[in-house]
């Protein structure tokens, strides 16, 4: 049995993709905080 290829499947799930992402910046935004200070925090998101 041949999977079927759903043709454009990453831009079609894009705003699920990005929404995901989005929760786990956050997380990792958080965690940097904690580790470093406010101006290292950010160079390390940008």
């Amino acid at each position: 049995m041949v999977a079927k290829i759903v043709e454009d499947f990453y831009v079609k799930k894009k705003s699920k993709f990005m929404r995901s992402f989005d929760e786990r910046l956050t997380v990792v935004n958080k965690e940097l905080r904690k580790k470093f200070d406010d101006k290292k925090s950010e160079e390390l998101m940008s």
